[in-house]
């Protein structure tokens, strides 16, 4: 699962000519350390319940299902076979989970297939099943449900990271919204494929599966394993026979149905790889999922374990209810992923499918056997993002993402700072945050930098090798650490996944002449009460002028330490974690020649970034950092070239002006979309008139984005030109242009925009629907009566618990209009005062108020908070 960030090697540094101390010159840095002293915001999502691995009285071995579907009544038809075996103590009852089902037959199915019935408690939740007598673990039996599943009546709470939690739904069921396919698909994670199917909800159930799914004549079917066979049937349907014969977890079956188009690809000539898209985008699906069997390759590579199951197909649904869910086999994305070429230069969301891929190692081969133990699915999963990205892009590339994995962490550390294994969370759904992704992610970063890779990876390897096709807990991996390394690592694993929180260092040196060493500074200072003394191994490299002249490990187990290291001659820079392994806020005091000294040395992203950023943090626009920023902006590192444009976004206008050749020489010819679309916002600032043809030409750009901003630019000179560029591009398949579209026609358009608006709205496309309220507050008359209608219908629509974005979005439109309309009404009333009561105008001013106050009492209903 992956859900869409920290300021992680938050170095801070004093940038003045003077050696002077200071503890951060980071605003974000000094709200992390008054947040962890004070707790001001902090919240607490730690229970006093504690919620251990789910205790396993029966084994669920395989689970057979027959499932067809209403979509007129959004229903579910099921018939289920499970198999199950006591898992070790004899028992005479079994208890299922199965929400909100219509039962019709439970029954226990004998060696010859007769069914006899069994007697059963049900209450709407679980079902406790009477098995007659005691069976004991030698012993399997096969219990057969028949039931109809209604998940659209379940009220059930999502969480930040998957939104909903009522397990299958209906996608446009009754085709009442135009330019929408029609679908139904699943989401299990974390305990709700029992809202469709009967099973044991948990983690640590492993079962192999078969699903035969019976669906209209036109649609295509996807669950997990392999399509056996399609029939068709004489009522206009066809069945399809799905199998998958290695055992997963329940919360990843999966199904899905609708009128994709397939793409096939494959992995090793011999693994199926398919992509399930909606027709419009068939042509760019190897553009949008095309590096996946290179992905296959390089994770079997790397971890020595080639990718475990039978096939690997990727669907893209409507309304997804999470960025995208890790399904074995048959991973689920939200309709973001689908993009044209245009739109792939902006976002490959290429992240999502190493993640989603790397699960099905980490997560699906082996599975967290509680929801305590999260991380050992998604960590893994956001650090394989890492691991991609370093292999296909390069370390700079790898190591920028990383930079965005920090500052997620730290915003989810400001909040509440948290164990990552924890098992007195208040609610399973708590556990999917910046700490299970991110903070993870990190903190096998570090564990990797101080084994090496090679016993990393080798770890990796015997942890995956041990456990396949099983669940697992935190010490498991812990112990294959320690058997490759021969360590014990409790200290790395009970300080980083037992315990909250991250050091915050201060960290300087000087040179002792006389000696010839080197002095070096260390001092924990985060709030020792809350989050005790870390052990921490730090990297300190030492260079002159010609190369690196010593390296070493240095150990800060206490609160401070100082240690003395002998040199041949004065260092030229000192870098203390020079890699950024370590998690922890870390403020070091440097000169400012001692940062151009690292900037001009090393060709590393970690190091220049480090240093440029510190250069311009508190930009004033001084000599340095203006000659710093014009080689920043020419840069061979895009990341780099990236950041000098940030600095220039944040400063005014005279001073980007200096840098007006370089930043038209980015926006025509740099291959990365982000820094042309920076460099154009920043000549935006420049308002200079003499530029509109210049954006009237990047309208053109292959990038929505940079086409977007230079839209927002043209319009900022001829209004009319910006109107008829609107027009031509409401079509357009990018949401970032059509919001764009959308704000310029509700305020300067001359058109009717109701069906654009109203697609926006069907296609829950809010970027653009949020500019409706100021066209509707543009309508008269009829107009106006259809918008409110429009409005009515909407809200009517929407259900008691559940559309939160619709509602609010009709209510922020029927706020708009509101306050327009009694902004009409004192205008008439200001001006019928002035006139007598027998005077001709006066009438017209009172007939605008009542056609307001009218409006006005049709959208009330809109403006009640439900």
């Amino acid at each position: 699962m992956r859900y869409g960030i920290i300021f992680l090697g938050a170095m801070v540094f004093l940038l003045t000519d003077c050696k002077v101390k200071k503890k951060t010159t980071n605003s974000v840095a000094e709200a992390i350390s008054e947040l962890q002293v004070t707790g001001s915001i902090q919240k607490d999502t730690e229970g006093k319940i504690y919620h251990p691995s789910q205790t396993r009285f029966f084994d669920l071995q395989h689970t057979k299902l027959e499932v067809s579907f209403s979509y007129e009544k959004e229903e579910v038809y099921g018939k289920a076979t499970l198999t199950l075996r006591p898992f070790f103590y004899a028992s005479s009852q079994l208890v299922l989970d199965a929400r909100g089902f219509e039962l019709r037959e439970v029954s226990m199915v004998s060696k010859t297939g007769k069914h006899d019935s069994l007697h059963y408690v049900y209450n709407d939740d679980f079902i406790v099943v009477d098995l007659g007598r005691k069976y004991t673990n030698a012993e399997t039996v096969n219990i057969y449900i028949d039931y109809t599943a209604r998940p659209n009546l379940l009220q059930a709470k999502g969480s930040r990271a998957i939104t909903d939690a009522r397990g299958l739904y209906f996608i446009n069921p009754h085709l009442k919204q135009t330019g929408k396919p029609r679908q139904i698909w699943t989401q299990g994670e974390t305990q709700s494929s029992s809202c469709w199917f009967p099973t044991i909800d948990a983690p640590n159930e492993k079962m192999t599966q078969e699903i035969y799914l019976t669906v209209q004549a036109n649609e295509i079917t996807l669950s997990n394993g392999e399509l056996i066979y399609s029939n068709f049937n004489t009522d206009g349907t066809h069945t399809d026979y799905w199998r998958q014969d290695l055992p997963h977890s329940p919360y990843l079956v999966m199904i899905a149905v609708g009128t994709f188009e397939v793409v096939k690809d494959s992995w090793r000539d011999s693994v199926e790889v398919n992509y399930y898209v909606e027709k419009e985008y068939e042509p760019y699906a190897r553009q949008i999922f095309g590096n996946t069997p290179e992905m296959m390759e390089f994770f079997s590579r790397k971890l020595d374990i080639d990718y475990p199951w039978k096939k690997f197909s990727q669907v893209v649904v409507r309304e997804f209810v999470s960025g995208a869910m890790e399904n074995t086999t048959a991973v689920v994305h939200g309709e973001f992923l689908q993009q044209d070429a245009r739109g792939l230069l902006d976002e490959t969301n290429e992240d999502v499918i190493s993640h989603e891929l790397f699960h099905h190692w980490f997560g699906n081969l082996v599975t967290c056997e509680s929801w305590a133990n999260l991380p050992l699915n998604e960590s893994f999963a956001t650090y394989g993002e890492y691991l991609w990205r370093e292999y296909k892009y390069g370390k700079d590339d790898a190591d920028a993402h990383l930079m965005k994995d920090i500052t997620g962490y730290m915003n989810d550390n400001f909040t509440e700072s948290k164990r990552m294994i924890r098992y007195y969370y208040k609610n399973q759904e708590d556990m999917f945050d910046g700490h299970s992704y991110q903070k993870g992610g990190l903190i096998l970063h570090m564990l990797r930098g101080y084994v090496g890779d090679e016993a990393f990876f080798k770890s990796l390897k015997l942890y995956l090798s041990k456990r396949k096709f099983a669940t697992a807990e935190i010490h498991d991996l812990r112990m294959a650490f320690e058997e490759v390394t021969g360590e014990d690592l409790n200290w790395f694993f009970n300080q980083w996944f037992f315990g909250k929180g991250h050091p915050e260092l201060e960290m300087d040196y000087k040179w002792m002449e006389d000696a010839h060493e080197v002095e070096i500074s260390l001092e924990q200072v985060q709030d020792s009460s809350r989050f005790g003394i870390f052990r921490l191994p730090i990297e300190i490299v030492f260079y002159n002028k010609s190369g690196q002249l010593k390296n070493e490990r240095v150990w800060l187990e206490d609160k401070s330490a100082i240690y003395r290291i002998k040199l041949s001659e004065e260092p030229s820079v000192v870098l203390f974690d020079p890699q950024n392994y370590l998690l922890a806020v870390k403020n070091e005091f440097r000169r400012r020649n001692d940062l151009v000294n690292i900037y001009n040395k090393f060709e590393s992203y970690l190091q220049r970034s480090f240093a440029f950023n510190q250069l311009t943090f508190g930009w004033v626009g001084d000599s340095l950092q203006f000659n710093l920023v014009e080689r920043a902006l020419m840069d061979k590192l895009w990341t780099i070239r990236l950041s000098a444009t940030e600095v220039l976004m944040a400063a005014d206008a005279v001073q980007v002006k200096w840098f007006d050749t370089l930043l038209k020489r980015l926006v025509f010819s740099d291959p990365k979309a982000s820094v042309r679309a920076n460099a154009l916002s920043c000549l935006r600032k420049l308002n200079n008139k003499e530029n509109y043809k210049f954006f009237l030409s990047a309208t053109n750009d292959s990038s929505y984005h940079v086409a977007g901003i230079a839209l927002d630019a043209v319009y900022d000179f001829s209004v009319d030109t910006a109107v008829i560029l609107a027009e031509l591009n409401k079509q357009t398949r990018s949401d970032y242009m059509r919001a764009r579209v959308a704000e310029i026609l509700a305020h300067k358009g001359n058109g009717d925009y109701q069906p654009f608006f109203e697609t926006a709205y069907q296609h829950q496309d809010w970027g653009t629907f949020f500019s409706y309220g100021d066209y509707v507050c543009r309508l008269k008359d009829e107009k106006l009566s259809y918008a409110i209608q429009f409005l009515l219908e909407g809200n009517k629509d929407l259900k008691p618990e559940g559309d939160v974005m619709e509602r609010t979005m009709l209510q922020f439109v029927a706020r708009q209009l509101d306050n327009k309309l009694n902004g009409i009404i004192e205008a008439n009333k200001t001006q019928a005062e002035r006139l007598k009561k027998t005077d001709a105008t006066r009438l017209i001013y009172e007939e605008e108020i009542k056609k307001a106050e009218t409006f006005r009492l049709k959208i009330k209903s809109l403006l009640v908070e439900n």
